[in-house]
């Protein structure tokens, strides 16, 4: 069942997914392949997978894109690695249809 997304708990994650994104964005300067996501920040990753598996990926998209730093490209990758890792869930006919994917 879709759950509507909770605004107030993504917000908890916020602040800290800022200045995690941005200490990982300078270590990290080149997004080639999947492998260049290793380490991530789960305070970005985690929530918008909690919003997609709710039914909420446009929500989640939104999230990354809010917080995905201007001018830095590999954001269309990162999300085909979103995608690739849900793809592998036992769960993904269910997450399709409730994201309409």
């Amino acid at each position: 069942m879709k759950k509507p997304a909770d605004q107030q708990w993504l917000g908890d994650f916020d602040d800290r997914a800022d200045d995690e994104i941005k200490a990982f964005m300078k270590k990290h300067t080149t997004f080639l392949r999947p492998e260049d996501f290793e380490g991530f920040p789960p305070s970005v990753w985690a929530p918008m997978m909690d919003l997609i598996y709710q039914g909420n990926a446009e929500t989640a998209w939104q999230y990354l894109d809010k917080h995905w730093p201007a001018g830095v490209d590999g954001k269309a990758l990162f999300r085909t690695v979103i995608m690739d890792q849900l793809k592998t869930s036992p769960y993904w006919e269910a997450i399709k249809e409730l994201n309409g994917l």
